[in-house]
């Protein structure tokens, strides 16, 4: 890994609260992402503790969407920072992941009303 002592998320986002990868949640996992020594791999190592398995010997499959979502979005922000020739966490910020929920009634278009008939 990097020679660098601070995540990406410590130096970008020091304040941030997200479950998984945020510094300043109380309990969170505090997932960590360093650029690898080969300066193009961005990594994060984590190892599960007992609570997050779905059944014996396999982790739950949510805790594994949530470090692939944090270390994704993390990945792709270090990217566009370093394109730009910027350190994580100059300004202006970066944020990478932006979204918009849309919740549709059931007689839209795209689906059909449990127990119906597909359109």
């Amino acid at each position: 890994m990097s020679n660098s002592l601070l995540s990406v998320q410590e130096l970008a986002a020091p304040e941030g609260v997200c479950y998984g990868c945020g510094c300043s949640h109380p309990s969170g996992l505090h997932l960590k992402s360093h650029w690898h020594d080969d300066g193009v791999h961005l990594i994060s190592r984590h190892s599960p503790d007992s609570t997050f398995l779905g059944w014996p010997g396999l982790v739950y499959g949510g805790l594994l969407a949530m470090l692939v979502d944090c270390h994704s979005n993390w990945t792709a922000m270090a990217y566009h920072y370093r394109a730009e020739g910027r350190e994580p966490g100059s300004l202006p910020r970066i944020d990478c992941v932006t979204g918009q929920l849309s919740p549709r009634p059931w007689a839209s278009s795209c689906c059909s009303k449990p127990g119906s008939k597909a359109r």
